[in-house]
């Protein structure tokens, strides 16, 4: 692991954002130093990237790297009602997980998709997409015909039956019960 990098390429069962799968909780410490810009507030700055909040989340034999959106006004919520006083959207950008002290899964997520006038925009999420052009925003049902996927009605994700990647879909239900989802979340793993 070398940097991150908010246009890398997603490779399923290896890498997002210039983070691989397998590298080990230190070398990410180091690596996430360069990128502090407030160690008080929490606050990174990674290349192309907006500002970021992390939260660090620990369980037995876990540790969770969550990385929000600092601006709300970024996200698509505040997009779409600028005068809302909460956030009723998502705020997460991107989620690196640690089994054992090495990464297990990381993931990222679509926070500004809304316009004021509804229509979807990708601005400030994760930009990186796999080889066949799939990334945030993309139609779900375009990632169904690159992919054979298992919906996981508990998760709400669909798995791809070859694994190593995971998508979270903007709708309730498999495709057959809401054909209009876009990608919202990315995991490799």
């Amino acid at each position: 692991m070398s940097s991150f990098s908010w246009y890398a390429p997603i490779v399923p069962g290896r890498t997002v954002a210039g983070i691989e799968l397998g590298a080990g909780l230190e070398d990410f410490k180091f690596l996430l130093e360069g990128f502090c810009v407030d160690v008080a507030k929490g606050l990174y700055k990674f290349p192309g990237a907006p500002l970021l909040l992390l939260e660090i989340v620990q369980k037995p034999g876990e540790v969770y790297f969550a990385f929000s959106v600092a601006d709300l006004a970024l996200t698509g919520w505040f997009l779409q009602f600028p005068n809302s006083k909460k956030v009723m959207s998502e705020t997460r950008a991107l989620v690196v997980g640690f089994l054992e002290d090495k990464v297990s899964s990381i993931s990222v997520w679509m926070f500004d998709y809304f316009d004021s006038l509804g229509g979807k925009k990708l601005a400030y999420s994760y930009q990186g997409c796999l080889a066949e052009g799939i990334r945030l925003g993309s139609r779900m049902e375009d990632v169904a015909s690159y992919y054979e996927l298992d919906f996981d009605e508990g998760d709400e994700w669909f798995y791809t039956k070859s694994g190593g990647i995971i998508f979270g879909g903007g709708g309730v239900g498999n495709l057959e019960d809401s054909k209009d989802q876009v990608v919202l979340m990315i995991m490799v793993v």
